[in-house]
């Protein structure tokens, strides 16, 4: 008797939580997403956590922040080049400049974003509106939230937010990253190849299968 008490609270702490967040993803889709069912205690840490991500316009008092946070995302990858390690740094900062001044030049800066977590800046979301659709730039973050659903989860508020707009979701995706296997789990599908990239689309008729 206790223990179902138990349950239907967490149940309707989650409910609660959910009802005060426009465009969350429902408990079903977040256990699915995440690769392992989640008890009731464990949706409802879940789901507060999320409720602490908030996002802002980048601006200049960021720029430290965003090197580290590029460098993060890189190290390892470079390391394994061969780059003596005093010079690895100096090159992860040449490379960040010229992906900003590319960035910049390219796309409308109004939809990059710093990532927060209860005030802290954790990562960055780089997203383009156009009249096309979505497209996703980049989404990137600290190590220690990777992994953690965080990801998953802002994704999914650009797919909530593509079905309520009957619009699509684009992205550029090398072919041996990670990453691939992740956006497939999402319901972006491969749609083109450019030497090493694949172009993936996530679309508004898929929603019914996702």
């Amino acid at each position: 008797m206790e223990r179902n008490a138990t349950n239907r609270h967490h149940a309707a702490l989650s409910n609660q939580a959910y009802g005060s967040l426009d465009n969350t993803l429902e408990v079903e889709k977040l256990n699915v997403l995440l690769r392992q069912p989640l008890s009731p205690s464990k949706q409802v840490q879940t789901i507060l956590d999320f409720l602490a991500l908030t996002q802002r316009p980048i601006n200049s008092t960021d720029l430290s922040f965003l090197q580290d946070l590029y460098c993060s995302s890189r190290d390892h990858e470079v390391t394994q080049s061969g780059i003596p390690e005093p010079m690895l740094r100096q090159f992860l900062l040449q490379q960040f400049s010229l992906q900003q001044k590319h960035y910049h030049n390219a796309y409308k800066t109004t939809g990059f974003k710093v990532i927060e977590y209860k005030g802290r800046a954790i990562g960055r979301l780089y997203i383009e509106v156009t009249n096309d659709g979505i497209h996703l730039l980049d989404i990137t973050l600290l190590r220690e939230y990777r992994k953690q659903g965080v990801g998953c989860f802002l994704i999914s508020q650009l797919i909530r937010q593509a079905d309520k707009q009957q619009c699509r979701i684009s992205l550029y995706v090398q072919s041996q990253n990670p990453a691939l296997k992740f956006y497939q789990r999402l319901g972006f599908n491969i749609v083109g190849s450019k030497q090493d990239y694949f172009s993936m689309e996530y679309r508004f008729e898929q929603a019914a299968e996702y």
